[in-house]
């Protein structure tokens, strides 16, 4: 696993999966989107399913379904215990974003402050 300060740190190649698909994933999501390109969909530890049109895998079927090279970029606070879980899997590259979400978030306070202040 990879902590990362930037998106652009990921490496090309393979489609793209965002690990958790709480808010701090579905916040990320466009960012990725715009930096990196298309994401196939998330991985969760405790879901399958889909959120709007993007797909949710749990883990497990994601490893059984999953056969080509893959980035999954772990956007969750729980990224240890991800990784522990996941670090045996073959044919994935694992980033560590979840820094660059607290980034965004405490960019985000900011700007709502200085908003707040001049009103």
């Amino acid at each position: 696993m990879r902590n990362i300060k930037s998106l652009e740190e990921v490496k090309d190649g393979g489609p793209i999966f965002i690990y958790g698909s709480g808010l701090a994933g579905r916040m990320m999501l466009p960012k990725i989107e715009i930096t990196l390109g298309k994401v196939s969909g998330f991985i969760d530890s405790h879901k399958d399913g889909i959120i709007g049109d993007m797909p949710i895998f749990s883990f497990e079927r994601f490893s059984k379904e999953n056969k080509e090279p893959s980035r999954v970029i772990i956007v969750s606070m729980y990224f240890k215990e991800i990784w522990k879980y996941i670090s045996n899997t073959t044919n994935i590259d694992v980033y560590n974003a979840y820094e660059i979400f607290l980034d965004m978030q405490r960019n985000q306070h900011r700007i709502l402050n200085q908003i707040y202040e001049l009103s």
